[in-house]
């Protein structure tokens, strides 16, 4: 199925291209767990443009790592 999506130039078919659900990542650290990414759910389309943000050390690129297999 197609959505349709309109810009101010032109008009596509939007469909996602990436589905991450409840993604988790963490790290030891001596005895501590840390925590960086927790249940994190997430869907990207086709034609759109994304912005993660956050604070240094909030996980962004953790995240953007592992979408990408990198991690």
């Amino acid at each position: 199925m197609c959505d349709k999506v309109s810009t101010r130039y032109s008009t596509f078919c939007s469909f996602q291209v990436l589905e991450a659900k409840e993604l988790t990542k963490s790290y030891q650290s001596g005895k501590q767990k840390i925590e960086v990414l927790k249940n994190i759910d997430a869907a990207f389309e086709n034609g759109i443009f994304y912005a993660i943000t956050g604070r240094s050390g909030s996980g962004k690129s953790t995240f953007l790592h592992i979408l990408s297999g990198l991690e």
